[in-house]
């Protein structure tokens, strides 16, 4: 999956009002460098099977570069949470690389697939919520 211009310029101009940035350009894409915490969650199948924040290092057409505090293997899928304007753009991701730079903080960079699916996107959406009731029913039990 390519993000269409457009989509990519919505995308870094809200990452631009969350964080510092600057361009540079790498690879096949044009890379923007812009700092800014997103959502971000492992996908294992069709589920969610964790999410954290993660911090944006750079984005393209592409993909996207990420610091984080969670290891991920090459090839797992990522849903993306990325802003877009006022409201959110979800996508999945594939990440190609991980690698360590300090104690518990990696460097992840991902390529886009496509665009998360409703039923996904909702999930990932109310995982706080799913989580709490996933809570209260092993302590009531």
């Amino acid at each position: 999956m390519e993000l269409t211009p457009k989509q990519l310029s919505l995308i870094i101009t809200s990452l631009r009002t969350l964080g510092e940035s600057g361009a540079q350009e790498k690879r096949r894409f044009t890379r923007v460098s812009v700092q800014a915490a997103i959502a971000a969650a492992e996908l294992g199948g069709d589920a969610l099977v964790r999410r954290w924040t993660a911090l944006t290092r750079d984005v393209s057409a592409g993909g996207i570069g990420v610091l984080q505090s969670t290891w991920l293997q090459g090839n797992v899928m990522l849903l993306l949470a990325l802003p877009f304007g006022d409201e959110m753009f979800h996508v999945i991701g594939q990440v190609v690389f991980c690698r360590p730079l300090a104690d518990r903080v990696y460097t992840i960079g991902a390529r886009f697939i496509r665009t998360a699916e409703q039923g996904v996107t909702d999930e990932f959406n109310h995982w706080g919520e799913a989580q709490e009731r996933r809570i209260q029913r092993a302590i009531l039990s």
